[in-house]
């Protein structure tokens, strides 16, 4: 089993992140850190650390997507772990995940509920975490996460362990999607690839006033939009180029449909009232999630029973591939 571990300038949690690495009670891992162009002692950490498992590759900044697929090629385990230098793993993490890929060979991934922390390591219960508690932790099925992975990225990136094979059948990760590359890759695995989450939490998460800024938020929701339009043209290859996307919703949700459009193959209709009713639309996205059921039984009522849900984008006139 190979564990990769990105990281650009990693103090002062990187210590605690590898002594949770290594103090995992599975212990037959390679650990590749991929040094990406750190400036703060990260590399001097490192260059400290006793341990034979340890393998460090310099990437020189290339940025993590890339360097993350530096790590997958150079790999050598069966199965792959992410890790990233502020969070920390519990001891069994690794031989809870492993026992699941050894005896469920229709599962090729495997995350595990995140337990929230802040800087100084003390769990942190607010607003944020009781959201993704709420919409999140509960898919832990293959099922579950099928359907909500294409409305929101519902696994903790550092907290997978996967299968190398299937991670390299889509040649890992696409760097032009960054900082939405996980979420990016999960939507290329699916449906064909299945993933299970453990309900125990086995990995700490810190939030900390280092983590991107609103400028990179802003990029990763472009980002994640792109991706979930793309996941549609992929399972519905019978769509049109372009493809009429309707838009329901207001404010900055409709801005990033708007932004992502062409990119992904769609055409904007003109404005018009009553989208619904004229039915001048192949994919209808709906900004406020909490709007969904709404249109949905709209539609319902509409007569369009030929229509699917993907996440929050109605698809029509179509067959699913």
């Amino acid at each position: 089993m190979t564990l990769l571990l990105p990281v650009r300038n990693g103090l002062p949690w990187l210590g605690a992140a590898l002594a949770s690495i290594f103090g995992q009670t599975f212990a037959d891992f390679e650990l590749i850190v991929l040094e990406d162009g750190s400036a703060d002692g990260t590399p001097e950490l490192l260059t400290r650390v006793d341990d034979p498992r340890l393998r460090i590759i310099e990437t020189g900044g290339v940025g993590i997507a890339r360097a993350l697929n530096v790590g997958l090629e150079a790999a050598r385990g069966a199965y792959i772990a992410r890790h990233d230098a502020d969070d920390e793993s519990l001891p069994t993490r690794l031989a809870d995940q492993v026992a699941v890929l050894e005896s469920r060979v229709d599962i090729d991934v495997v995350a595990t509920v995140a337990e929230y922390i802040d800087a100084s390591g003390q769990t942190v219960d607010n607003a944020w975490v009781r959201t993704v508690r709420r919409q999140q932790d509960a898919a832990v099925t293959p099922d579950a996460i099928d359907e909500l992975m294409a409305l929101t990225c519902c696994i903790t990136h550092g907290s997978i362990l996967a299968r190398a094979d299937v991670l390299r059948s889509v040649s890992g990760y696409r760097p032009e999607m960054e900082p939405a590359e996980d979420y990016d890759l999960w939507l290329r695995l699916l449906p064909r690839h299945r993933f299970i989450k453990l309900e125990r939490p086995l990995y700490r998460y810190r939030i900390h006033g280092d983590q991107s800024g609103a400028r990179t938020r802003e990029r990763q929701t472009r980002h994640a939009v792109l991706a979930k339009l793309q996941h549609v043209r992929r399972l519905y290859p019978a769509l049109p180029t372009p493809a009429r996307l309707g838009i329901l919703g207001s404010g900055r949700g409709d801005a990033y449909y708007q932004a992502m459009a062409e990119e992904a193959g769609f055409a904007l209709p003109e404005p018009a009232n009553g989208l619904l009713a004229s039915g001048d639309w192949d994919v209808l996205a709906v900004t406020d999630f909490d709007s969904i059921a709404q249109y949905r039984e709209k539609l319902s009522r509409g007569g369009e029973a030929s229509i699917d849900l993907v996440g929050n984008l109605f698809v029509k006139r179509v067959s699913r591939q």
